[in-house]
C-alpha cells in the first residue's frame, strides 16, 4: 500500500536467495564466486557450518578486485556482510581459508534489487459546498381574517460539482535479475587441484577468469595410448574478443615443476602451441594473471603420432648398410632426444644426414651426435658448427666392434620448438 505520508519511502523489491557449498584446504585457500548485479540492490552474504578448529574470512570485491565489505571473526563463528546498496556490475565474493584446517562450508545471499519509487496520486479534490437553502419567512399578518400564509421560495441549487481528474498509477516497477553466484574457480589454483581435462583431435573450449582474486589456474592432462607421443595445438583468447591484458601460460611436467615451455601473450586467439611434440605422460598448463581480470577462453587439441626413435639409454637398434635407410621422427619439448643404435663387423665408413622433414632450415636448438661404443663423443654438429643450415651431415670412419657393443646416432633438441627430422644412414 502507498504510504500517503511520505510516498518516497515506498520501494517495491524483489528477493532472490542462493545457497551453494564447497571446500577449502591448505592446496585450494580461497574460492570465488561471481555475482552480477543487473539493477542497484542490498546485498546480504553469510558463511557458515565451518568446521570447529577452522578460520574462514569472508570478503566481497568489485570488478577491479577493490575490497568493498569483510567479515573477519575469529574461529568457526559465522561470517555476514551487508551492503546496502550496490550499483550494477559485476562482484566477487571470496571465501577465504585461515590457517590449516580444512574446512567445508556453505554461503547463502540475498539480492534485494531496488526499483525506482512510485509516485503519489494526486488526492481527489473536495467538491465544491452547495450553497444552504433560504430560510423560511415568518407569515406576514394579513388584516383580512383567516390570512393564508405566503409560500417559502423555492431555494437555487448550487452548480454541480466537477470532479478532480482520476489519479495516473505509476509504472509497475521491473524486478532486479536474479543474481547467479557462480562458482568462478572451475581450474584449481594449484597443481594439487588442477581442472582434469581429456584432449582429443577435435578442438576443446575451457573458459575461465584470472586477476587479482584468482591469480592462476590450472589445468591436467595426460598424453599417452598406443601412440604415446602426440603433437598438442591450443590458442587463448577473451571471451568476448581480445584479452583485455598479457596473461602467462606455462607447459610443465607431471612434477608440476618442470617447465617445458612458457608464452607470454595479448589480443585475439593468441597462439599457444603449434603442433608441439609431447612424450607419454602427465602434464599441467597453468594460466596466470597476477594483476588484470581477464576472461579467458583457451583451446587445445592433441593429435597422437608413432615415436620411432628410441632415447639415450634405451636406443632403437638399427641396421646399416650400402643401401641408404630413412627414419621420420621428431624432437622438442616432452621428447627432446631420440637415439639409434648400430654395429659392424669390419671396418667402415659411415655417412649421416640429418634434414628438416619439410625440407626447411634446422633450428639452432637441434644437435646431431655420433657416440663411440665407449660414450664419448665422435662428432657432433649444430647450427653453428655445420657448414649447411638445411642439412647436418657425419661422415666418419668406424671400426670392427664386437657383440654388445654399438655405436649411437643421437638427435637433440633442448629448445621449445618442435622439429620434425629425416635421418638418413649408410656405408660408404
Amino acid at each position: 500500500m502507498i504510504n500517503q505520508k511520505n510516498s518516497s519511502l515506498f520501494e517495491t523489491r524483489t528477493r532472490a536467495v542462493q545457497n551453494f557449498s564447497d571446500k577449502l584446504s591448505k592446496k585450494d585457500r580461497r574460492d570465488p564466486f561471481t555475482i552480477n548485479i543487473g539493477a542497484r540492490s542490498s546485498f546480504e552474504a553469510s558463511l557458515t557450518g565451518i568446521k570447529s578448529g577452522a578460520n574462514v574470512d569472508l570478503k566481497l570485491l568489485n570488478s577491479s578486485g577493490q575490497v568493498i565489505a569483510t567479515s573477519k571473526k575469529k574461529g568457526n563463528k559465522q561470517e555476514r556482510i551487508t551492503v546496502g546498496s550496490l550499483e550494477q556490475g559485476v562482484y566477487r565474493l571470496v571465501a577465504e581459508l585461515k590457517g590449516k584446517v580444512a574446512t567445508k562450508f556453505k554461503i547463502s545471499t540475498t539480492t534485494t534489487a531496488i526499483a525506482t519509487p512510485n509516485p503519489s496520486p494526486s488526492p481527489l479534490p473536495n467538491p465544491s459546498p452547495s450553497p444552504s437553502p433560504l430560510p423560511n419567512p415568518s407569515p406576514s399578518p394579513s388584516p383580512l381574517p383567516n390570512p393564508s400564509p405566503s409560500p417559502n421560495p423555492t431555494p437555487t441549487p448550487g452548480p454541480t460539482p466537477t470532479p478532480g481528474p482520476t489519479p495516473t498509477p505509476g509504472p509497475t516497477p521491473t524486478p532486479g535479475p536474479t543474481p547467479t553466484p557462480a562458482p568462478l574457480d572451475f581450474a584449481g589454483q594449484t597443481p594439487g587441484n588442477a581442472r582434469n581435462i581429456t584432449l582429443d583431435v577435435a578442438s576443446s573450449d575451457f573458459e575461465d577468469f584470472v586477476g587479482a582474486v584468482d591469480t592462476q589456474d590450472f589445468y591436467k592432462f595426460a598424453i599417452g595410448g598406443t601412440n604415446p607421443t602426440a603433437k598438442l595445438t591450443g590458442a587463448i583468447t577473451g571471451k568476448n574478443g581480445a584479452l583485455g591484458g598479457t596473461v602467462t601460460v606455462n607447459l610443465f611436467k607431471s612434477d608440476g615443476t618442470t617447465l617445458v615451455k612458457t608464452k607470454d601473450v595479448s589480443g585475439v586467439n593468441a597462439s599457444l602451441f603449434d603442433n608441439d611434440l609431447l612424450e607419454a605422460g602427465d602434464y599441467y598448463l597453468e594460466v596466470k594473471s597476477p594483476a588484470t581480470n581477464i576472461d579467458y577462453k583457451l583451446s587445445l587439441s592433441s593429435d597422437s603420432i608413432a615415436d620411432n626413435g628410441g632415447n639415450a639409454g634405451n636406443p632403437k637398434v638399427v641396421t646399416v648398410s650400402g643401401t641408404p635407410s630413412n627414419e621420420f621422427d621428431f624432437v622438442g619439448p616432452g621428447d627432446t632426444t631420440d637415439a639409434f643404435a648400430f654395429n659392424t663387423d669390419t671396418d667402415r665408413v659411415i655417412e649421416m644426414k640429418l634434414t628438416r622433414a619439410d625440407g626447411g632450415v634446422l633450428n639452432d636448438d637441434v644437435k646431431f651426435f655420433l657416440f663411440n661404443p665407449d660414450g664419448s663423443i665422435r662428432e657432433e654438429l649444430s647450427a653453428a658448427t655445420s657448414s649447411d643450415p638445411n642439412e647436418f651431415k657425419i661422415i666418419r670412419d668406424v671400426s670392427a666392434i664386437g657383440g654388445g657393443e654399438n655405436y649411437t646416432i643421437q638427435v637433440e633438441n633442448g629448445g621449445n620448438t618442435s622439429t620434425e627430422y629425416k635421418l638418413e644412414y649408410f656405408f660408404l
